[in-house]
């Protein structure tokens, strides 16, 4: 082993279980890795170390993950501004969950960021070729061929947001096949956060909202601090019915979940018409009074831009599900 390229292995210590899972997959591949929680020589200057194991790498290996991002541990920052803009070492990003790079504050420019999530491959050729791919990205080729990925891992696999974009160009059979292979996913991996929201949109798609409910649940109780899990779960929530429809409990449900993404951090524009079409409703229809009024939301919507992609895609989930939803969004 002396005689393979030596990878330095960035991670959260909060993913460790995780690590001992990719350091095989690295191994497996022809490297050598350094990683501390095997490396590090009691009484000796732990940061001298890591230093010393970073310069003598071939490159970084950093293990993304919303631990990593946003732990506030210290060494995850150190180490990857360290490699980046110190050294300036090739650096392969392996995803664990979906993240955003933005909740870092770290030099990413030049760095290309994988849409594939390795916690959620059940297959270890699978795993062993997404962190062939993301080495090969970073200009690290491995010394062994890696095993050739399933064609099927693109759309399954990855991160959130991507496979949003996709579903509504899939067709019936396909998105059927989807739906078959994320039931077998979550049959496995039934609190996989990741799996559960993805299977909520898409149930979405396939016309079930209520099957799209109960799996976006499942997702908001397993990571209610995330903003994007709040965003798409307010969607999925106003989905099914026209506002007018939808019982109180159910409308404020909806607008807490807008509250609580843009208070985590979701870009605003999107969740403010959500809430702008519920206040307009309320107070034409119902004459209730809603938190803030359809002005003071639409005034929200210059806090960022909207994204016509963005909108794009989320006229796709409601369209002909929420009506008036739809409708707003569609004058807007």
């Amino acid at each position: 082993m002396a005689n393979r390229p030596l990878l330095f292995v960035s991670y959260s210590r909060a993913d460790h279980d995780a690590v001992e899972r990719v350091i095989p997959l690295l191994e497996c591949l022809g490297f050598e890795c350094w990683w501390d929680r095997q490396q590090l020589s009691g009484g000796h200057d732990i940061h001298a170390e890591i230093e010393q194991a970073m310069q003598a790498a071939l490159g970084i290996v950093a293990i993304w993950s919303p631990a990593y991002l946003r732990s506030g541990d210290p060494y995850t920052r150190l180490e990857w501004n360290y490699a980046t803009l110190r050294l300036r070492k090739p650096t392969a990003v392996v995803l664990l969950e979906p993240v955003d790079a933005g909740d870092l504050g770290l030099t990413s420019q030049h760095i290309q960021i994988p849409d594939t999530a390795l916690r959620h491959l059940a297959d270890p050729a699978d795993a062993a070729a997404v962190v062939a791919d993301a080495l090969l990205v970073a200009g690290l080729r491995p010394p062994i061929e890696p095993p050739r990925r399933r064609r099927d891992v693109d759309l399954a696999a990855r991160a959130i947001d991507p496979s949003y974009e996709v579903l509504a160009g899939l067709s019936q059979a396909a998105l059927r096949d989807l739906l078959e292979r994320l039931q077998r996913t979550l049959a496995v991996s039934p609190s996989s956060t990741f799996h559960c929201m993805n299977a909520a949109l898409a149930w979405l798609h396939a016309g079930d909202a209520r099957l799209a409910a109960t799996h976006a649940q499942r997702a908001l109780s397993a990571r209610p601090d995330s903003d994007v899990i709040c965003y798409l779960s307010a969607v999925v929530a106003a989905a099914g019915l026209p506002f007018i429809e939808m019982s109180p409990e159910r409308i404020s449900t909806i607008w807490a979940l807008a509250d609580r993404a843009m208070q985590l951090g979701y870009p605003p524009p999107l969740p403010s018409l959500l809430q702008a079409a519920i206040a307009t409703d309320f107070h034409a229809k119902r004459g209730l009074r809603p938190p803030a009024s359809a002005d003071q939301c639409a005034a929200r919507l210059g806090d960022g831009n909207l994204d016509t992609g963005e909108l794009r895609r989320l006229l796709s989930v409601l369209r002909n599900v929420a009506p008036v939803f739809s409708s707003r969004l569609a004058a807007t």
